[in-house]
């Protein structure tokens, strides 16, 4: 069972059984949309959280409708072309433990490499955890989120990160055969 009673209407959240509301950040809400939607196609989404309440967590990313959808039958091929996104429920990494931990199985069940990804925080020790193994990571604010000029922000550093490791790598090509031969 989750740890939330019924929706409270649109964009209203959830009602806790302690008598709050669980809500979404409004701007990240919206970044999560955007992004399922395929305003950034071919993105993938994860979750690193130490959050001891897996279940609660997955039931609130589910509520909120941030998770991916699975599509099946005639529907899976049309999906596949609108590039329907969400959170992919193999890449929810919800327990106690370090960020290092978390990021490491999302980038083993994903694929997904260290210097293509980007995380998000509200802790610095959790960027800097991140930005050792080599992701692009931005903190958050803790009272506002992901906002759409931490999300800019975030994005800016991710893109600046990607050009700085082509020209160290170009750099660091050894010459075409013909300027040794001149040299």
């Amino acid at each position: 069972p989750a740890a939330y009673g019924g929706p409270l209407g649109r964009g209203g959240g959830f009602r806790c059984h302690g008598g709050g509301t669980a809500t979404a950040f409004g701007e990240a809400a919206e970044i999560i949309r955007a992004l399922k939607k395929g305003s950034f196609s071919g993105w993938r989404m994860a979750v690193a959280s130490c959050n001891a309440q897996s279940r609660v967590c997955h039931s609130l990313l589910s509520g909120f409708g941030f998770m991916k959808e699975a599509v099946v039958g005639q529907e899976a091929s049309l999906a596949g072309m609108l590039s329907l996104g969400g959170i992919e429920e193999h890449l929810l990494e919800i327990y106690p433990g370090g960020k290092r931990t978390h990021l490491q199985r999302i980038a083993d069940a994903s694929g997904v490499a260290f210097a293509d990804m980007l995380f998000f925080d509200d802790r610095a020790a959790n960027i800097r955890a991140a930005q050792s193994l080599g992701v692009a990571a931005h903190q958050v604010s803790p009272s506002q989120g992901l906002t759409h000029a931490a999300f800019a922000a975030g994005l800016a550093a991710w893109r600046s990160q990607r050009r700085s490791r082509g020209a160290l790598a170009s750099w660091l090509r050894a010459p075409p055969a013909a300027a040794r031969a001149a040299a």
